[in-house]
């Protein structure tokens, strides 16, 4: 810090500031006769020291010159202002006609209270207890009695400049200790900010799904947790829903998973749309949701569910194709089918499987049903071993031509004969299979045992060959084809004596994928049938896309056909639009000979149901093929 010698002398006499100037700042070798002035300022010779050998221990001064109380306090102002402040002011106490000294020092140091002043006064003038009375006690006021002393200025000047150095000096000390203070505490502040930041965006990366952005299973749980304690103080009712997809699987097997999580996105998007600002929406994993419906009973809910399916009316655009996303959703409503978050969510996947097997879109659960549940629970343990050991079989029912009057082929039918429960039809345990990926290995067994019969056969002369039913999880799977290829070299049976049989649903999502998988099979001399035909969405316009050999119109266009007009015109226009295409027409369900002689008039090719013949195990078949 530079050391400040500004002095500002404010007295109405000139010569006073001269005096001040000689004594302050003295001029070397300066031959000027000031007696009468030292004898004016400083009294008779006896008190006017000699003080040229001392000069040199002195600072050199600044002295500027105001000539009343008003200058004064503007002269302080505009130094302040040039960052060139006063360290000392010697006022006098008596300045006619403006402000007097004590007036003055009062203003000067309302604005600026740091400033050291010595205050000039004579005997006559106010005592110390007067001006402390005005200006208070202050170690920044000195006085300096008339007649002045030259070494008492001098000693004065330099003692309280230096002083006011010093503690300007302390001043900006403390300043800039308090700036930094509060630079580190603004940066520490800033600090913390970010790592609050951080905390909270590590937290919600915890507590949410990463691609949708929704609470995830751990958020959904402790809401969940939460709801149910307040709910059971309140005495009031929420509700669960459990979402799934369906046929997501297809989506990302035939469009790859970018398209999935498209439209898991394009989900998670639409629900919180339809529900209120208080429910919470989550990603549970994979193509699995979650809502909580905060104040709701089994009414509201089922309204709730309702909009959720109408949001999903609008299609889906993916590589520039459109289709529908369908939601199954199960339902269960606090306190009546749980008064915990574990079974609730139990109750309410239960509920959604139910809706997924019969395609109503949502289901509240029925906790009179939860011993069939059971039931079905313990059915899919029991099947997956009945599975792994073999313990199924498979029955054959007889296709029969028209044209030739006898048996072509047969469908071969998956019958588990349970060691305690009984007869387990297929369409019970087919379902769980899919659920529990147990398809794969059941059609597996069904492919091998019906090409071993069909070896076994051959080798007695019975030329015919067999249907088999792909499921739509593993229709596009191409180990199955080597699989099939495989039995059909180890039993050294032609791949034209097998059909295999799919839905017109498995080919739509992902045709180009499903034509090559065709396409695979129809150049191993394997036939291909459209089954269940009817009762999809796809025409044949569509299906003549296709390398299909076959269609089998569905049991609910054929079992009234004497009576159903409608379903005639249908079963009709399908043979005439098949036979076009050429393929060949297989009636299904056909239960007498009314319906079956119809169908030859439609003309028909070949006939499957209980009038020809039932399905059979494979020795009692065969001695009905013997027999006919």
């Amino acid at each position: 810090m530079n050391f400040n010698n500004r002095i500002l002398i404010v007295d109405d006499n000139e010569s006073i500031h001269h005096d001040f100037k000689k004594t302050l700042c003295p001029v070397r070798n300066e031959s000027v006769d000031v007696s009468l002035l030292e004898m004016e300022l400083f009294g008779d010779g006896e008190n006017a020291e000699n003080t040229d050998d001392d000069d040199n221990i002195y600072p050199e001064y600044e002295l500027d010159s105001a000539y009343q109380g008003q200058e004064s306090l503007e002269k302080v102002r505009q130094a302040a202002a040039d960052n060139r402040p006063y360290a000392l002011l010697f006022v006098d106490v008596r300045m006619p006609p403006g402000w007097d000294g004590i007036e003055t020092i009062s203003r000067i140091w309302k604005e600026f209270p740091y400033t050291e002043i010595a205050i000039c006064t004579a005997y006559s003038d106010y005592s110390w207890d007067e001006i402390a009375e005005k200006l208070g006690n202050s170690d920044k006021l000195l006085f300096l009695t008339k007649p002045f002393s030259t070494i008492v200025v001098k000693q004065m000047a330099l003692s309280l400049v230096k002083k006011w150095n010093l503690g300007e000096h302390a001043r900006n000390y403390v300043a800039n200790l308090e700036a930094e203070v509060r630079d580190r505490t603004s940066q520490l502040t800033a600090l913390l900010e970010e790592v609050e930041k951080k905390n909270q965006l590590l937290e919600h990366i915890a507590l949410h799904d990463s691609l949708t952005d929704l609470p995830n299973r751990a958020l959904f749980s402790d809401r969940l947790a939460h709801r149910v304690s307040t709910a059971d103080r309140e005495h009031s009712s929420f509700s669960i829903f459990m979402l799934d997809l369906n046929k997501f699987k297809e989506i990302n097997d035939g469009y790859g998973h970018e398209a999935g999580d498209q439209v898991l996105a394009e989900v998670a998007s639409r629900i919180p749309e339809v529900i209120r600002d208080s429910d919470t929406v989550a990603r549970l994993g994979g193509d699995e949701f979650a809502i909580l419906l905060h104040e709701a009973d089994a009414e509201t809910s089922v309204l709730v569910a309702n909009k959720i399916l109408r949001a999903f009316d609008v299609p889906v655009t993916l590589d520039g194709k459109s289709f529908l996303i369908g939601l199954s959703i199960g339902i269960a409503v606090y306190p009546q089918h749980g008064e915990d978050g574990p079974t609730l969510l139990r109750h309410a996947d239960i509920a959604m499987y139910e809706s997924k097997a019969s395609g109503d879109g949502f289901t509240v659960i029925d906790i009179k049903e939860n011993e069939i549940r059971n039931i079905r629970a313990q059915l899919a343990k029991e099947l997956e071993v009945a599975v792994k050991n073999k313990e199924l079989t498979v029955n054959y029912q007889p296709i029969w031509s028209v044209s030739r009057r006898k048996t072509i082929k047969v469908e071969c039918l998956c019958r588990w004969n349970h060691a305690a429960r009984g007869m387990i039809p297929p369409v019970e345990f087919i379902p769980i299979a899919e659920q529990k990926e147990l398809i794969k290995e059941l059609t597996k067994f069904v492919m091998k045992d019906a090409v071993k019969q069909l070896s076994e056969w051959q080798r007695q002369g019975i030329l015919i060959g067999a249907s088999i039913n792909l499921s739509a999880r593993n229709f596009l799977d191409p180990e199955l084809k080597e699989y099939l290829d495989s039995v059909l070299t180890a039993y050294n049976v032609e791949g034209k004596w097998i059909t295999l049989e799919i839905t017109e649903g498995m080919t739509i999502n992902n045709p180009e994928k499903a034509i090559q998988i065709m396409n695979s099979y129809a150049e191993q001399g394997v036939q291909l049938s459209i089954d269940d035909y009817g009762t999809g969405y796809a025409s044949l316009g569509y299906i003549k896309t296709l390398p299909v050999n076959e269609v089998k119109i569905d049991s609910s266009f054929v079992f009234d056909l004497n009576a159903d007009s409608e379903n005639r015109v249908i079963v009709k226009s399908t043979i005439e639009l098949a036979h076009a295409l050429n393929m060949s027409v297989v009636a299904e369900g056909v239960e007498n000979q009314t319906i079956l002689d119809i169908l030859i008039d439609l003309g028909c090719d070949n006939i499957q149901g209980y009038y020809i013949c039932k399905p059979l195990s494979q020795e009692l078949l065969t001695e009905w093929l013997l027999e006919n």
